[in-house]
């Protein structure tokens, strides 16, 4: 499912969470893609998990996190490559960017017969009342990574700009918020995966988000 990986028992387990998303366009070793573009650089990647209403039930998020990108530009459009081809969004100039990308997740098969509560016995009723059904619980998944990179001195005319001076990251070479967002479809009835009913998440719709920072490993050529 490419960001969470395989469902276990109702659960969305992931390995590392910012990056495997984005690592759900892997390629086999004898395919060589072209990739877009020129280099903005390689990074290092750091991330601490600062929020999870998902519950670590059902979002077992890694904190801290750990992953290599690499960043390249095609006249404003960004490619965030951490398994080739990677992900296209916005890269403006000045360094900011946003990558986005949305699948959709089935927690709970529709067809299944929901629970009905107990209720006094109607001795009057000739027939009783047909079962009522589960309509499924299908999920949405948005990740986006946003944030801004400084651009190498070697690049666009020996651009220096960085990520903004807020948090301590001043002096890191991108800097970036990475938010998981978990939202039941239209027509979906999820409430059987909440913990209150036995499921795995604490809320739905929920949301996990992390703090990148990044060094550069590699320059633009």
């Amino acid at each position: 499912m490419g960001l969470h990986g395989a469902r276990v028992d109702g659960s969305i387990r992931c390995g590392r969470l910012a990056g495997s998303l984005l690592l759900g366009f892997g390629l086999s070793a004898c395919e060589a893609p072209d990739l877009p573009g020129k280099p903005v650089g390689t990074f290092a990647i750091e991330g601490d998990l600062v929020e999870n209403s998902c519950g670590t039930t059902a979002l077992p998020a890694v904190d801290p996190l750990s992953f290599t990108v690499e960043i390249r530009d095609q006249d404003g459009v960004g490619t965030w490559i951490m398994t080739p081809p990677g992900v296209t969004g916005r890269l403006s100039s000045e360094g900011a960017f946003r990558f986005e990308y949305t699948t959709r997740y089935t927690a709970i098969e529709p067809g299944m017969s929901m629970p009905t509560p107990e209720e006094p016995l109607d001795y009057l009723r000739i027939a009783p009342e047909p079962p009522r059904v589960q309509p499924g619980c299908a999920l949405q998944i948005t990740e986006v990574i946003a944030g801004r990179v400084r651009r190498s001195t070697a690049q666009d005319g020996g651009l220096k700009n960085g990520p903004p001076d807020d948090a301590g990251l001043a002096k890191a070479d991108l800097s970036a918020d990475n938010t998981i967002e978990i939202t039941p479809t239209f027509g979906s009835d999820c409430s059987p995966a909440l913990i209150s009913r036995g499921g795995a998440f604490s809320e739905l719709p929920c949301r996990a988000r992390y703090r990148l920072r990044g060094t550069r490993t590699e320059d633009a050529i």
